[in-house]
């Protein structure tokens, strides 16, 4: 009988199986499998585990040694000396995303692998199953405890440009303090503010002040010695999203300047597939663009729509429609049908158009 050395690992979203040097990860939800599918195929450099393979919710990838959360509990010295690559690399992974017009918005310490070489350790970013366009404002997507604060202050969504910033700095700051647990929002800002707004929150926004901020952050860094380390976490957690800044290594396989665009979809909108193309660019320019590439691409023009739609939905909204939806809403405006199998199928077909159109 063969010993099946396999390891599953289970999760909100799905599970990992990790076999040899391989990992496959199986999605729960469809939306989930076709966002990181369609993130990996717009990648193009090493800052990322690498797709071996996919189909049917499952995507094959490379296999590290570990996350970083398995690192938690090795002395400080070592982790600063960790720093040292893991700033840089996964700043210039979160540099390539947002260059390429992408958000990562699930950044913690569960999805930052690990590899090491002749004491040599790099880091990778991984899981895409939340990322959104740059520029779109998503409410409560990254988990605690690595959700910006303006979260929590005012109510308002965030904008995931600068909250993969803030994530990244809060997920560094707690593996130098050996991952401090918090069991809800109220004590993370007992850690970060060393006051609760929740108690009394117009309070606490009218006293609040900036510079007590930052001083409580400094408090919080006081036992890092390395001023460059000290540097990038400051400037990744400054209250004001718009200060925040990761560091540059000069490295970063970056795209250009990404055209942000805050594309809002009501399906209900699109009209029928006669005179779709006739929706005006800069209404939905992701969709016309997607939709455009598809046709040139001989994708029949109805199926064109229905993945253009879907697509732009789950990548700029703060929700998401499931595809027999789109399908039933779009093709009942001119009685056509399709199965949700062959979407399926063209979609899958037609995925490095559907990644390559989303740059632009």
């Amino acid at each position: 009988m063969v010993k099946d050395n396999r390891i599953v690992v289970s999760g909100n979203y799905g599970d990992i199986v990790f076999s040899g040097h391989i990992a496959i990860k199986r999605l729960k939800e469809y939306h989930s499998y076709v966002r990181e599918l369609v993130t990996y195929k717009m990648i193009t450099c090493n800052y990322f585990p690498q797709l071996i393979s996919y189909r049917d919710n499952r995507l094959s990838i490379d296999k590290l040694t570990g996350d970083l959360s398995q690192l938690r509990e090795l002395d400080l010295d070592v982790k600063l000396k960790m720093c040292k690559n893991l700033i840089p690399n996964i700043s210039d992974a979160i540099n390539y995303l947002h260059g390429i017009g992408i958000s990562h918005c699930d950044i913690s310490d569960k999805n930052i692998l690990w590899d090491v070489n002749n004491n040599e350790y790099t880091f990778k970013l991984a899981d895409f199953s939340l990322s959104r366009r740059v520029g779109t404002y998503q409410c409560s997507l990254y988990s605690l405890p690595y959700r910006p604060l303006e979260n929590f202050l005012d109510d308002k969504s965030v904008d995931t440009y600068s909250g993969d910033i803030w994530a990244l700095g809060m997920v560094i700051t707690l593996f130098l303090h050996n991952g401090i647990f918090f069991r809800n929002g109220q004590d993370l800002f007992k850690f970060v503010y060393n006051h609760s707004p929740f108690q009394n929150k117009r309070s606490f926004m009218e006293n609040f002040r900036e510079s007590d901020y930052s001083l409580r952050v400094d408090s919080i860094l006081s036992e890092i010695n390395d001023i460059d380390i000290l540097t990038h976490l400051q400037n990744m957690l400054y209250f004001n999203p718009e200060k925040r800044a990761l560091p540059y290594s000069g490295t970063a396989e970056t795209v250009g300047i990404v055209k942000t665009v805050k594309t809002v979809v009501n399906v209900e909108t699109v009209v029928n597939v006669d005179n779709f193309p006739e929706v005006k660019e800069e209404n939905y320019p992701l969709l016309y663009h997607m939709y455009n590439k598809l046709v040139e691409n001989n994708v029949n023009r109805e199926i064109s729509c229905i993945i253009s739609v879907y697509i732009t939905i789950m990548f700029s909204c703060n929700f998401v429609i499931p595809l027999k939806s789109v399908i039933h809403r779009v093709c009942s405006l001119d009685n056509s049908w399709f199965e949700y199998s062959e979407i399926k199928d063209i979609l899958n077909n037609n995925i490095d158009i559907v990644a390559d159109s989303l740059v632009f």
